[in-house]
């Protein structure tokens, strides 16, 4: 046993030879740190003041209707051997939201650009403004009636009625009068008959065969009537003839129904149309008319010495 114990001091003390002598330990310094900041708590988050929604306040309606015209007329008052002198216009206005404010009367003597103006007596325009009948712009709904008095004639009328509203809107409505007489009819006053001869075969300038002018262009009458070259079925042209005549004592037109036997058509085309016009023109029932056939123009002759 004591042997053994000296082979393992012997062994020992070469293994710790064989090793050498122990290094010596030196401490590795601790890092250092950065130290965490102290926390500061964030300040409260305010609670908002919530503002109620203002009370919605309502549009206020605004009337943009118009009021409505209806009913408008013209009727003579005074009339004397068919001469109208004086006449009267009818008509009312309703609103559906809005009284009646305002209204007005235009009566204008109706222009003809494609006739001569030396035709047709000078006058000016009239414009009335009115009241209602029961004397007071108060209601929905309000009548009016306006008296034309002294009217020349010798043309139509242009009548405008005219309405607005308390808040502004603003209606028109239109009509035209008849062919109001320039001259009284005095032809049926005496017992003498009076006739006229009458030709209906012009046409304006540029028709063919508007017996003004020839195929040439040359024109081929000598004097220039009142109207100016008129075409012979417009319904102004018929109207003042027949006043003219009539307001002047002939009672009658002795109408041509002629030819040159060259051109049917452009003759029997115009001559018939234009009848037909004056057949139907309004004043027609106030003068009498016979047609004159004119045989020379339309009968061919074989032998010239017959």
């Amino acid at each position: 046993m004591k042997g053994m114990l000296t082979v393992l001091t012997v062994i020992v003390l070469l293994t710790t030879a064989a090793c050498g002598p122990s290094p010596v330990y030196t401490p590795t310094a601790l890092p250092t740190f950065t130290p965490i900041p102290t926390f500061t708590p964030m300040p409260p988050i305010p609670t908002p003041t919530l503002t109620p929604n203002p009370t919605a306040t309502p549009t206020p309606y605004v009337d943009r209707t118009p009021p409505k015209i209806s009913g408008l007329e013209w009727q003579p008052t005074r009339v004397v051997n068919g001469k109208v002198y004086d006449g009267m216009v009818t008509f009312e206005a309703q609103d559906e939201h809005s009284p009646i404010a305002y209204a007005e009367l235009n009566f204008t003597p109706k222009e003809y650009p494609h006739l001569s103006k030396a035709a047709f007596p000078e006058e000016d325009p009239r414009r009335l403004v009115l009241k209602p009948l029961d004397g007071a712009f108060d209601e929905l709904r309000e009548e009016f009636v306006a008296n034309i008095t002294d009217i020349i004639g010798g043309r139509e009328y242009e009548v405008e009625a005219v309405v607005e509203d308390e808040v502004g809107n603003i209606s028109t409505a239109r009509l035209k009068t008849p062919y109001i007489r320039e001259f009284e009819n005095i032809a049926p006053l005496d017992e003498i008959t009076v006739i006229a001869d009458y030709y209906t075969w012009f046409e304006k300038p540029g028709t063919p065969g508007n017996h003004w002018y020839n195929d040439q262009g040359i024109r081929i009458h000598t004097y220039m009537p009142l109207l100016g070259e008129y075409a012979s079925g417009d319904p102004i042209v018929i109207s003042k003839h027949i006043d003219w005549a009539t307001g002047h004592g002939i009672d009658a037109f002795c109408i041509s129904w002629w030819t040159t036997g060259k051109d049917e058509r452009w003759w029997d085309y115009h001559l018939t149309l234009n009848l037909e016009e004056f057949l139907s023109n309004q004043l027609a029932e106030e003068i009498k008319f016979c047609i004159l056939y004119e045989n020379n123009g339309r009968f061919k002759i074989d032998n010239e010495k017959d």
